[in-house]
């Protein structure tokens, strides 16, 4: 904290240098495996195709390309600044501290929930950012990928990056602790990589696989206008906007998409 009082380029690059190489560790792991060794081929792969080679949606006509330079140039220096600021706050008693000495079961409970109150915040400003004219201004950056892989995750216009990181700053309001700051951002890189990984089980030895929990996150890629939360809570379930995959639900989404016709229509 001491160090973190004034803002300095040591640190600083230092927590840059940190996040890229832990994005490139989790996302280029995955895609090492799946996308370039493809050790399971095509086996239980959403979309029986790979990526598109050569696609003009993409920055350079290529997918991968295009998904690493939003991800490197402007994800990754966004999260960081957002990191750079909360530590400089806290160093300099800028915000209301929780000190775990003083208070251990609310500095646990509150860390705990902390991947609760981020579904709540996505799902928030991911319905923001389908609004029409936010959607073609900002959000179609990260829906060019129809097809995604795990370079898609943080694959955004820099606005929408900016909106996705923001859920940190409740924590400079409430009394609250640097970790929380710093395991908040982190976990918004961590937890997007799996619902974009393009598989449902990733196999791991002869008889084992991991499931993947981007089956939700496929079907939005896919379809745009449903499955809007990654699904630990209901969200969508309680808004209408559920879709498992099934005819029933593509049949209720084709429902809903007439139903917003008709009332444009009627404007």
């Amino acid at each position: 904290m001491q160090t973190m009082k004034t803002i300095a380029p040591g640190w600083i690059a230092f927590l840059i240098a940190r996040n890229a190489a832990l994005t490139l560790l989790w996302c280029g792991g995955f895609h090492f495996a799946l996308y370039i060794k493809r050790v399971q081929d095509r086996n239980f792969k959403y979309n029986g195709k790979w990526p598109d080679d050569r696609n003009d949606a993409f920055l350079f006509s290529n997918q991968l390309a295009d998904n690493l330079v939003w991800t490197f140039v402007f994800g990754i220096p966004i999260w960081t600044a957002f990191e750079v600021t909360a530590l400089y706050l806290y160093a300099n008693e800028l915000v209301p501290f929780l000190d775990p000495r003083q208070h251990p079961i609310w500095f646990i409970g509150i860390w705990m929930l902390i991947p609760l109150y981020r579904e709540f915040h996505f799902y928030v400003i991911h319905r923001l950012i389908h609004w029409p004219p936010l959607y073609r201004l900002v959000h179609k950056v990260h829906h060019n990928s129809i097809n995604p892989t795990p370079w898609t995750g943080l694959a955004m216009h820099p606005v929408e990056q900016l909106l996705y990181f923001s859920g940190v700053i409740v924590y400079w309001v409430i009394p609250a602790h640097p970790i929380y700051s710093v395991f908040h951002l982190a976990h918004c890189m961590l937890a997007s990589t799996p619902g974009h990984v393009g598989f449902d089980k990733v196999v791991i030895g002869d008889n084992a696989a991991i499931d993947m929990p981007g089956y939700d996150h496929y079907l939005h890629h896919k379809w745009f206008e449903c499955n809007y939360s990654d699904g630990v809570v209901p969200y969508d379930r309680w808004f209408g906007t559920f879709h498992d995959g099934s005819s029933e639900s593509e049949k209720r989404m084709l429902e809903r998409f007439k139903r917003k016709t008709a009332k444009k229509a009627k404007v």
